[in-house]
C-alpha cells in the first residue's frame, strides 16, 4: 500500500503543479514525508518519497527548509543511503533549494552535517550520477557560504554556530577528498576543480587550504 501511495504522489508531483503546492501547504504532511524518507525500508518506496520531496524543493524551497531537521534527513541520506538514486536525488534537492534561495543559507543550522555528508560521498561514491550531484551541491554551498563573508572582517570562529561551511568541510578532511576526486573521470574533474578553487579562495585563511593536502 505504501509503495502505491508513494508512486502516485511522485507521478502526480511531476505532472500536476497543484499537488506540490498542496504538499508544501501542509507542513505536518511534508514532515511526515521527510520522516518516511528517513526510515522507509523498501528501496523503491523510499526512492519515490525522496523524488516527491525533490519536486517540492524545486517549487517551494522555503517550505522545504522550514525545519533544519528536514535538511538533516536529506544530508543523512546523501551520506549513508545504499541506493544511488536516493543519494543523488537528495543531493539534488538540497542543491536546488540553496541555489534558488541562497538567502536561506544564512539560517541553515546543519552546515556541519552537510559537510560531513559531502565528504563521505567524495570518499566512497562509486556511481557517476551521485558523485556529480554531490559536487554540484558542494559548489552551490561554497558559493552561498562565500556570499555570507564577502566584505566582512574574517576572524576565527569560536562556536559551531559561527563556523562556516567551508571550515567544517576542511575540518572533515574535505580538502583531501576533493583533490582525490579531481583525479577521477572527465565528467567530474572540471566540477571538482571549480569546487577546489572556490575553497582556496573563500575558506578562512587559518584553514590554510592548499597547504595541508
Amino acid at each position: 500500500a505504501r509503495f502505491g501511495v508513494a508512486k502516485l504522489l511522485f507521478t502526480s508531483s511531476l505532472r500536476v503543479p497543484s499537488v506540490k503546492a498542496a504538499l508544501a501547504a501542509q507542513q505536518p504532511l511534508l514532515e511526515g514525508l521527510f520522516s518516511s524518507a528517513a526510515v522507509e525500508g523498501n528501496s523503491k518506496t523510499r526512492s519515490y518519497i525522496i523524488g516527491t520531496l525533490r519536486e517540492v524543493a524545486g517549487s517551494h524551497p522555503l517550505e522545504f527548509t522550514e525545519s533544519d531537521e528536514n535538511v538533516r534527513v536529506f544530508a543523512r541520506i546523501v551520506a549513508t543511503d545504499p541506493l544511488a538514486d536516493a543519494r543523488a536525488m537528495s543531493a539534488e534537492a538540497i542543491d536546488i533549494v540553496y541555489r534558488n534561495q541562497p538567502q536561506r543559507w544564512a539560517k541553515c543550522g546543519v552546515k556541519k552535517d552537510l559537510s560531513t555528508a559531502i565528504v563521505s560521498r567524495l570518499e566512497s561514491e562509486v556511481t557517476a550520477e551521485a558523485l556529480l550531484a554531490t559536487l554540484r551541491l558542494l559548489e552551490t554551498l561554497l558559493i552561498a557560504d562565500a556570499a555570507l563573508t564577502l566584505g566582512k572582517p574574517m576572524r576565527m570562529a569560536t562556536t559551531t554556530a559561527e563556523t562556516s561551511f567551508s571550515e567544517h568541510f576542511v575540518n572533515a578532511r574535505g580538502e583531501r577528498s576533493l583533490i582525490t576526486s579531481i583525479q577521477g573521470t572527465n565528467d567530474t574533474d572540471g566540477l571538482a576543480s571549480r569546487c577546489f578553487r572556490l575553497l582556496v579562495e573563500f575558506a578562512p585563511y587559518y584553514c590554510e587550504v592548499g597547504y595541508s593536502a
